[in-house]
């Protein structure tokens, strides 16, 4: 059985909630991740269960080339009006099951998912399905 945090429609509903409520909080976390990373521009980023974009927005505004993704289609929309109203061309949002990403292996250079992971129904599955994603040769 399934908690409601582990389903989209519960995320959809609270979208901008969401963003009001927690965003701040998120964006600690994902600033140090960027720190961390030292993200080149035109680095490729996925970033899994993206919600409002706390890292996917600072990561496209230091020059990644990024991939949101997210099960819930609310927050990807919320996303999506974000991305318009900054006018950023290297960042698209996507609906996606992070832990049925449709992606090629090995097409990131980087990927991060700053509190959506924790949510996973199968935590021990979240590194599998997320890692093959990325290339073996960026940030060790």
């Amino acid at each position: 059985m399934l908690s409601p945090d582990q389903v989209p429609q519960g995320w959809s509903s609270i979208a901008s909630e969401y963003e009001r409520a927690f965003e701040q909080f998120t964006a600690q976390f994902s600033s140090e991740a960027l720190r961390q990373l030292q993200l080149k521009p035109g680095e490729r980023v996925l970033d899994v269960a993206t919600g409002t974009g706390s890292f996917s927005l600072p990561a496209a505004r230091a020059g990644g080339d990024v991939l949101a993704t997210d099960f819930a289609p609310g927050m990807i929309e919320r996303l999506r009006q974000r991305i318009h109203h900054e006018g950023l061309q290297n960042i698209r949002a996507e609906i996606m099951d992070g832990q049925a990403l449709n992606l090629p292996d090995a097409c990131f250079d980087v990927s991060a998912s700053i509190v959506g992971v924790i949510f996973f129904p199968d935590i021990a599955r979240r590194e599998h399905d997320i890692c093959p994603q990325m290339n073996a040769d960026e940030h060790g």
